[in-house]
């Protein structure tokens, strides 16, 4: 298996952007692309283009911490959006009211 990490690498599946392809990849070759801003579009897309930066930094340090805690020889990185219930939460199993709202968290 190739190392490099696809330059394509954003795929939308059931509303969860897989960084990557859904496949394997070393941690090198996930910080060699992180280095030469090959995933400043899929960090765009889930955090908008004024948390990019702040995006690179939280992957490296994971990279890090993965690198450092479990020494995996291959890694998958992806990102789901997801909901939380605010007010009335199982209220909606006998149709009464939530009040939700989205977290962009990952």
């Amino acid at each position: 298996m190739p190392n490099k990490v696809p330059s394509d690498c954003v795929t939308f599946s059931k509303r969860i952007i897989w960084i990557g392809r859904a496949s394997m990849h070393s941690i090198e070759a996930y910080c060699a692309h992180l280095d030469q801003g090959g995933f400043d579009n899929e960090f765009s897309l889930i955090h908008s283009c004024a948390g990019v930066q702040e995006s690179r930094e939280r992957m490296r340090n994971l990279l890090d911490c993965m690198r450092e805690n479990f020494a995996p020889d291959e890694l998958c990185f992806a990102s789901a959006p997801a909901r939380t219930e605010m007010g009335g939460n199982h209220t909606d199993h006998n149709h009464g009211h939530v009040l939700a709202a989205a977290v962009n968290l990952d």
